[in-house]
């Protein structure tokens, strides 16, 4: 009798996880870089699909994106993808949940005198749903002003912020599909202790544990915090000297509170994102601007004469130096912070990218198709082409999401 219980409540236990298992679908959320014609600069041209046999199919918008919208963030661990629009107030700001991506959420940041939104991230910190910290400046080079305000993403209202707590932002990726993550400057105490710094009274809040020994920064060093989830902090100094042909970072692992070293190949391998305690990036390496010594990443083309110091992809080219560009070999990059296992796969294309990090397998773009592979003991097993079109291109994030027809909701009203 007991016997035959168990049987039976196996069978309803597998029949729920199957049924689970197959309400899900694979949604791929896309974001191209064009010109506004006006002072806000480039902006962001949205679209939602999910993945059905092997195609894309369009979901149509609950409502118009922030205009001038320019930038995207994703969080595979709270379920949440945020865009912004301007960084000059009035401002607005549109969320989907992840969970139900049928929800459009919209508010409207107002005037606030002197002061611009310099930063928006979510947080660890949660009251109804977890906040979102935006920080806003003023132009004020000497004394500058720093305000916090933070938003529940799960009532839709106004939260109070400490900023104490401000270690609990979340940096999870490049926040515009190619660009860098936006890292958080840190500075580094003799004894290795890492802290943030409040630009308002000079403030210096303590972030981690203090490094080892042989991992320590010198004070003269400004080391920059490029990852911050719910498993792991990645740290590293983005500063380039000649001659480096490496990226050195700080993992903090947040289980054990011990922090570990990765070397990863590319003096530039910065672009990183952060699926819990995986870390993924793309390997790239820096180079002059010179006709006689110029590589084109494999898979690009020359556009033309007056495209002739960057390759076709506008992306490629490091705004911050315009004496230097960067080539991609193609390659990417895994990093388990837990199990210290580190994974490197060649795509033969510079234009690739890793779209998401779940349940043992791994699921990267290479150009215009998408790929999808189980990550194994020492390597990626097993690599299944998904979907290819030329509208993948533009795919910078994916996240499983509910299976079934999806009717865009609009936001009852803006705030």
């Amino acid at each position: 009798m007991r016997y035959s219980f168990v049987l039976a409540l196996g069978v309803i236990l597998f029949s729920l996880f199957s049924t689970l298992t197959r309400a899900a679908e694979l949604y791929l959320f896309s974001a191209k870089r064009y010109s506004t014609g006006t002072p806000q600069g480039d902006g962001l041209s949205i679209s939602l699909n999910r993945l059905r046999a092997g195609r894309l199919v369009a979901i149509p918008r609950g409502e118009e994106p922030p205009k001038f919208l320019n930038f995207v963030i994703a969080d595979s661990e709270l379920r949440l993808l945020v865009m912004g629009g301007s960084l000059q107030m009035p401002t607005e700001l549109q969320f989907i949940s992840m969970d139900m991506p049928d929800s459009w959420t919209s508010i409207t940041l107002g005037a606030q005198g002197s002061l611009f939104l310099a930063d928006t991230n979510l947080t660890d910190l949660k009251v109804r749903g977890p906040l979102l910290l935006l920080r806003l400046l003023d132009d004020k080079l000497l004394a500058p002003t720093q305000v916090f305000k933070a938003y529940d993403t799960g009532s839709g209202k106004w939260a109070a912020f400490s900023p104490e707590s401000y270690p609990r932002l979340r940096i999870t990726g490049g926040t515009a599909g190619y660009a860098f993550a936006d890292p958080e400057g840190l500075r580094s105490h003799g004894n290795g202790q890492l802290v943030l710094v409040l630009i308002s009274g000079n403030r210096e809040l303590p972030f981690g544990p203090p490094l080892p020994p042989a991992l320590r920064y010198p004070t003269t060093e400004y080391p920059d915090l490029w990852l911050n989830d719910t498993e792991m902090a990645v740290v590293s100094n983005a500063g380039r000297r000649k001659g480096d042909d490496k990226v050195v970072f700080r993992l903090l692992d947040k289980r054990r509170n011990e922090w570990t070293q990765l070397i990863v190949p590319g003096d530039k391998s910065f672009n990183v994102r952060a699926f819990g305690p995986w870390m993924a990036g793309i390997i790239a390496e820096s180079q002059e601007q010179d006709p006689k010594t110029f590589r084109l990443s494999p898979g690009r083309r020359m556009p033309g004469m007056e495209g002739l110091f960057r390759t076709i992809d506008e992306y490629l080219y490091l705004p911050e130096d315009p004496f230097y560009s960067l080539y991609r070999p193609g390659k990417l990059f895994l990093y388990n912070v837990q199990t210290r296992r580190y994974y490197e796969w060649d795509t033969h294309d510079g234009d690739c990218e890793v779209l998401l990090v779940e349940d043992g397998q791994v699921y990267y773009r290479v150009d215009q198709a998408i790929y999808r592979a189980k990550i194994g003991e020492k390597e990626l097993e097993r690599p299944e082409l998904l979907v290819e079109d030329e509208a993948v291109r533009g795919i910078h994030w994916a996240f499983f999401g509910p299976k079934g027809p999806v009717q865009p909701k609009p936001s009852p009203g803006r705030e």
